[in-house]
């Protein structure tokens, strides 16, 4: 009877993903892009890189002219630095797993 139930909730929940996976590909071809909005545009990232490099203000009064805190402001700097693309790096458990019997 464990059996069963547990094969339904596995089928359920790649249902579930199934389903996430095609509105995510739909809404990717219609344009939409998830996450959260930056917090500065590229105009204000240009100028707080200009400020940055001059020296003449520290970090602190830049992320207070553009309202955001230090770690954001360090974190879209070091991202324009790097040429704006991010890359999310995904770490796979690489160690061989044992079948216990």
């Amino acid at each position: 009877m464990f059996h069963f139930l547990a094969a339904l909730a596995e089928y359920d929940r790649e249902m579930i993903v199934e389903g996430t996976m095609d509105g995510l590909a739909a809404a990717s071809a219609r344009g939409r892009v998830g996450g959260r909005p930056s917090a500065l545009s590229q105009r204000q990232l240009d100028t707080a890189q200009q400020m940055y490099d001059s020296g003449k203000h520290t970090v602190e009064e830049i992320a207070e002219t553009f309202h955001v805190g230090r770690t954001t402001l360090y974190r879209q700097l070091h991202a324009y630095g790097a040429g704006g693309a991010c890359a999310l790096v995904v770490y796979r458990n690489t160690r061989a797993c044992m079948a216990v019997t």
